[in-house]
């Protein structure tokens, strides 16, 4: 990892560097809307980075190759005593044991435009020799591809 020591200075100054085993919380720019939930962001030589894979980086002396995760499970903390590098796979692994994992699913979910009935309507109605699929998505305020994901089963599995 080759990072300047003006970016590094730069990347400390955003974090709210705190005792050893508490979270050090990034100050600047995130990817979401929802601080809580969001990940710090930081400009390092022409690139957009993720503040907590630069401080692992800082931390391992490389970029790394995998997923940086967090023990704290807190987007924004930059505390490298609280990453490692992992892959994916353990990353999923971790927020499934940590029950972090978002089942909302169907009518719970906030953004869902379907209901039951409706998915049941949809696979009721679909006629693959007609290609009504385009049809069916204007009926019910969808895009195409939910329409396709609701009769493939791929979205809405748990209706029968």
């Amino acid at each position: 990892m080759r990072a300047s020591k003006g970016s590094v200075e730069r990347f400390w100054k955003r974090v709210d560097v705190r005792g050893p085993d508490e979270c050090w919380v990034w100050r600047a720019g995130k990817n979401s809307k929802k601080p809580h939930l969001a990940y710090g962001c930081f400009w390092v030589a022409g690139r957009h980075v993720l503040a907590h894979r630069f401080s692992l980086a800082l931390k391992i002396g490389r970029w790394p190759e995998g997923d940086a995760l967090h023990s704290c499970d807190n987007p924004p903390c930059c505390n490298p005593n609280h990453l490692c590098e992992g892959t994916h796979t353990d990353n999923m692994q971790d927020m499934n044991l940590k029950g972090r994992r978002d089942c909302e699913r169907g009518e719970a979910r906030h953004c869902s435009k379907l209901n039951e009935e409706k998915v049941r309507i949809i696979r009721k109605l679909f006629n693959p020799a007609k290609r009504n699929k385009a049809a069916l998505a204007r009926r019910f305020g969808v895009s195409n591809k939910i329409v396709r994901l609701v009769v493939e089963r791929k979205a809405w599995r748990h209706v029968v």
